[in-house]
């Protein structure tokens, strides 16, 4: 049996990927054969996302000052991209071509372009973003840390 912490799916391949055992390997669960694979991770994971426009997993890491892109095709760790502080909650802001990270310790919401992982906006928050959900409909972007629950809009970024 699987410890899960965290899980998402990938519906174009019928597979879902989740990370548990204290975080150290990702695993990609076929949902048809129940096959699986693991991506051993040099520390633990705090949180997942799948980016399904570019079939990538972004991964945040305690103490590791950035968060990690998978390539879930392949199924392996494509880039570290930094972060200047403590990454703990990410989220894939489907339509929107941009990846929100929010730092457990920087007191920041970070938004990375998804093509060139450009820094895009900044926002201050409290300390220790814990959680973030993204509504691609409205473009609105929630997020919570020590202070409460906070809306960003999401504006139309380049080429989306």
């Amino acid at each position: 049996m699987l410890a899960m912490d965290d899980a998402v799916l990938n519906p174009k391949k019928n597979v879902a990927y989740i990370y548990g055992e204290g975080g150290y390997r990702i695993k990609e669960i076929n949902l048809k054969n129940w096959k699986i694979r693991s991506l051993y991770m040099p520390r633990a994971t705090w949180n997942i996302a799948f980016d399904e426009e570019r079939n990538q997993l972004y991964l945040s890491r305690p103490m590791d000052f950035g968060f990690y892109v998978v390539d879930s095709e392949k199924f392996i760790l494509k880039k570290k991209v930094r972060t200047g502080g403590v990454p703990r909650a990410i989220c894939n802001l489907t339509g929107a071509g941009a990846v929100a990270v929010g730092l457990y310790i920087g007191n920041k919401l970070l938004i990375y372009d998804t093509n060139s992982f450009r820094l895009l906006y900044m926002i201050p928050a409290c300390p220790k973003v814990r959680s973030i959900v993204y509504d691609s409909k409205r473009r609105k972007l929630y997020f919570t840390d020590k202070c409460g629950i906070h809306l960003v809009r999401i504006p139309v970024i380049s080429g989306q």
